[in-house]
This record gives structure tokens, C-alpha cells and sequence, in this order.
């Protein structure tokens, strides 16, 4: 049988105090065979294998790619993935797959010599516009959206486009999305 030691360390003065809260339910620690690793188990005893990082993208353009004028247009040429931690993006999408909120951001960066009235990059959750961000009467310029959604199990997220005149939105690095669970819930 493994043994379980508790050691202190010589030059701190703290005190580690280890507390069992109030409750009629049993629970468990479990220590992994690994040094300096821990795992969390949640109120019914599961392992909580999503702790916040563990879901996390970051993709760009790597092409560029037209969006016609007065249409939402989804972006599809996010697809040079630098990481994509749980496996959360695919197809230009990011599902999470765990219920809890997550940062999104995207930015996008327009080729053309026109000046837009009205352009922007929204978010769409299951198909839905979220929320939108447009800016003013400017060409060869970029837009950002920001947002911290919640989401379950079986929630997607898109990044869509819209402008007032036809462009072409630019890759490499130009235009990019990324994102990260910050809880599980």
C-alpha cells in the first residue's frame, strides 16, 4: 500500500491548513502518479478534466477572401490554427463543449479602396447574431469584436462580416480569431 506524507517546507513560516467543508455527501482527492499535478474532482465526484485554459484557440486568415457587398458573409479562411486546445475549433466554428463562459474575439482586416458606411465584424451563437460592431467611412481598415458569452454543452460560434461595398478580407495574420474558456460551470 502507498503511503501519504505530508512535508513541510523549511524556510516558509505559513501554515497549510487542509479543511473538509460542511456536507453529508463523501468526496475524494486524487493525487495522479505525477509530480507537481493535481486533479480537481466537482460536487458529484467526476473528474474535471476542462479547467479554464484547457479550451482555448487562436486562428487566422490564410487567404484572403471576398465578402459581397450588403451580405453577411461567414469567414471562412480562418484556417492557419496556431493551437486549439480541447479541440473547440473547427470549420471556422468554436464549440467548447462544456457548459460555462468563454472569451471570443475576432478581428478582421478589409482590402479596399472604397469607403464603407457601414461595416463590422458579429458574433453568432447557433446560428443567431449575438452582437455587432461597426465603424465609420474608412478603406484598408480593421474591425474588432470582443465578448464573454455563456454557453452549454451544445453551443457554436460563428464570425460573420458585413460591409456596405464588396472587399476582400485580408489572411495572414491580417485577420484573426481566438478565444479561451474562462469557467466551467
Amino acid at each position: 500500500m502507498s503511503k501519504v506524507k505530508i512535508q513541510g517546507n523549511a524556510s516558509g513560516t505559513g501554515t497549510l491548513t487542509i479543511s473538509a467543508p460542511n456536507t453529508n455527501v463523501d468526496r475524494s482527492l486524487t493525487l495522479p502518479d505525477g509530480a507537481g499535478e493535481i486533479l480537481l474532482a466537482n460536487g458529484n465526484g467526476s473528474s474535471l478534466t476542462n479547467m479554464a485554459g484547457s479550451i482555448s484557440f487562436f486562428a487566422d486568415g490564410q487567404n484572403t477572401q471576398g465578402i459581397t457587398a450588403n451580405t453577411l458573409t461567414k469567414i471562412t479562411n480562418l484556417t492557419d490554427v496556431w493551437f486549439n486546445n480541447g479541440s473547440a475549433w473547427a470549420s471556422n466554428r468554436y464549440t467548447p463543449g462544456v457548459s460555462g463562459v468563454s472569451y471570443l474575439t475576432c478581428s478582421v482586416r478589409y482590402n479596399t479602396t472604397t469607403d464603407f458606411n457601414d461595416w463590422g465584424v458579429r458574433l453568432y451563437k447557433n446560428g443567431s447574431m449575438m452582437t455587432l460592431y461597426q465603424t465609420s467611412h474608412w478603406h484598408n481598415e480593421s474591425s474588432i469584436m470582443s465578448a464573454v458569452v455563456n454557453h452549454n454543452t451544445t453551443d457554436y460560434f460563428e464570425f460573420y462580416v458585413w460591409a456596405t461595398s464588396s472587399a476582400q478580407i485580408y489572411g495572414s495574420q491580417m485577420t484573426f480569431a481566438s478565444g479561451f474558456l474562462i469557467t466551467e460551470t
